[in-house]
């Protein structure tokens, strides 16, 4: 039988910290994760231009929504300490809430868009400036036109179901990873999924 090596005899105690610690995320001294940095600074944005003239009607409530959600996701030390009260009492729920929340928020941030689009173009949609660059590129819409040249059901179908893959891409790759353990590579891809987003 091997023996792994010696240690000498004045070597004394093994020591207990041979690395520095890291704080945790929910820590007062952490950095704020990039995920909450960027959904947070995207808040921001969106309460700065809720300030704009065109806003809706209802854009106190919106602001209130934007500075609150900025607040929460950017965390200055009060309100870490009671992300870490809240999340003691939650305990695991708490976590699953913390990873999944981005994804959960991608209907809202695309409502949200909306309202935001009032604020600065009152309501303008461009649409149809896109579509004419379309029909100066491609002398038309390709779109509407191939749909009518090659209609064929399989065809159509194949079409629709990739279009709706879109919407597939976003939840299915998550629930893949996370259901499989891989949690970092599941927090790498939300991360890229709110940043293409």
């Amino acid at each position: 039988m091997r023996e792994g090596p010696r240690r000498p005899p004045d070597a004394g105690a093994p020591e207990t910290s041979a690395a520095p610690t890291v704080p945790d995320a929910g820590s007062e001294t952490a950095p704020v994760p990039f995920v909450d940095a960027l959904l947070g600074s995207y808040l921001l944005i969106g309460a700065a231009v809720l300030l704009f003239p065109g806003r809706p009607a209802a854009w106190p409530g919106w602001l209130a929504l934007h500075v609150a959600g900025a607040l929460l996701l950017l965390a200055p030390p009060p309100i870490r300490r009671w992300r870490r009260r809240v999340a003691a009492r939650m305990g695991p729920p708490a976590r699953i809430l913390a990873d999944w929340y981005p994804l959960l928020l991608v209907p809202a941030f695309y409502f949200d868009l909306a309202i935001l689009n009032v604020a600065v173009h009152e309501g303008r949609y461009f649409d149809a400036l896109v579509q004419d660059w379309d029909a100066a590129l491609f002398g038309g819409q390709p779109s509407r036109e191939l749909a009518a040249r090659w209609s064929h059901p399989l065809l159509s179908e194949l079409m629709h179901a990739s279009y709706l893959a879109y919407y597939a891409i976003i939840y299915v790759p998550p629930i893949a990873l996370y259901a499989s353990g891989e949690l970092r590579a599941f927090r790498e891809l939300v991360l890229a999924i709110m940043i293409t987003f």
